[in-house]
């Protein structure tokens, strides 16, 4: 649990970045939006992606199934694969900016990044309520076997 909430911590700091390029877009030179944005991919492609993909790979194996019931994997693999279609659709509006940035672009940036903020930040705290659970219940079957 430790280590699934120092991972998060890291890549929220970078999570705010994205907000605050949001919340800019528009408002500041062509040039320093494209360095942000070329910083946010690079950020998304070696940090986030290697995270999601540990999670998966190992993190995910350790949810309970519950018969009958949804897997809470699925519903967190879900996440991923809606924020890699973001991070697709970043790239392609990041390859239309230009001066004067085009309104379009800066809603579609807008929109993609503000999107980006929301599901990871509703992702991280569905994660880490869902391992402190499972933390818990492993915790109780150890002080009280059989």
């Amino acid at each position: 649990m430790d280590t699934l909430r120092a991972e998060h911590e890291s890549v929220r700091r970078h999570l705010e970045h994205a907000r605050q390029i949001a919340d800019s877009v528009g408002d500041v030179s062509v040039d320093e939006l494209d360095r942000w944005l070329d910083h946010a991919i690079h950020t998304i492609a070696h940090q986030f992606l290697p995270h999601a993909h540990h999670e998966e790979s190992w993190l995910y194996a350790r949810l309970p199934d519950s018969p009958g019931a949804p897997s809470l994997a699925a519903f967190l693999r879900r996440d991923h694969a809606e924020f890699a279609q973001l991070v697709d659709e970043l790239k392609a509006a990041r390859a239309n900016v230009r001066e004067p940035l085009p309104a379009e672009v800066t809603r579609e940036l807008r929109r993609i990044l503000y999107g980006m903020y929301a599901i990871l930040k509703l992702h991280f705290a569905a994660e880490e309520e869902i391992y402190r659970d499972v933390a818990d219940q492993e915790s109780y079957r150890l002080r009280n076997p059989g």
